[in-house]
């Protein structure tokens, strides 16, 4: 019963904060962006003028901490990366909210890192406690919390104590992210 209750944790914590691999930023575009086998892709404009850049030289990019975190679908804005199991789904061109047999469903236009474009719908999550699980979206350390540049800054309001008292060789980034982002919700 003990290891049930534990694999029932790790998949709501899972829910709420995913570790993500291959996010790098590139220092040719100054963008957040995805590692692919062809190298690093960005989304450049808006609406029905976006398009994926392809930066071949990977080299130029620096892999960032990041983790997909669970977002209201309310919340969900134009430009985020929505993130799926293991891999990025699309960024989000376009939020369109409508209702379906009465009840109010938001879908998404999103450009995939293959540079297609396509209609989601985030797929609805029955969480125990009331919790709405929300969609999951790309946050790293340029731009993971909500608040924008005054939530970077208590985000090194955080940070800083920590490098202090261990050095900064001893944090350990990956660790305390999601507690951090959790502090944010």
């Amino acid at each position: 019963m003990n290891l049930s209750m534990n694999n029932m944790g790790n998949k709501m914590m899972d829910r709420f904060f995913r570790k993500v691999d291959g996010v790098v930023w590139d220092l040719m575009t100054g963008r957040v962006g995805v590692k692919t086998s062809d190298g690093i892709t960005t989304l450049e404009g808006t609406g029905d003028d976006a398009q994926v850049t392809l930066n071949m030289f990977d080299q130029f990019g620096m892999e960032v901490p990041a983790f997909a975190q669970s977002t209201p679908v309310t919340a969900v804005a134009v430009g985020d990366l929505i993130y799926g199991d293991k891999k990025p789904i699309g960024w989000v061109l376009e939020v369109n909210t409508g209702t379906s047999v009465g009840a109010p469903v938001t879908k998404f236009t999103l450009m995939t890192p293959d540079g297609t474009r396509k209609n989601w719908v985030p797929p609805k999550v029955n969480m125990m406690f009331g919790f709405d699980s929300g969609v999951m979206v790309l946050r790293s350390l340029m731009n993971m919390l909500p608040g924008g540049s005054g939530a970077l800054g208590q985000m090194q309001n955080m940070i800083l104590p920590l490098m202090m008292m261990g050095g900064e060789d001893q944090i350990d980034l990956n660790s305390i992210m999601p507690m951090m982002l959790f502090s944010q919700l």
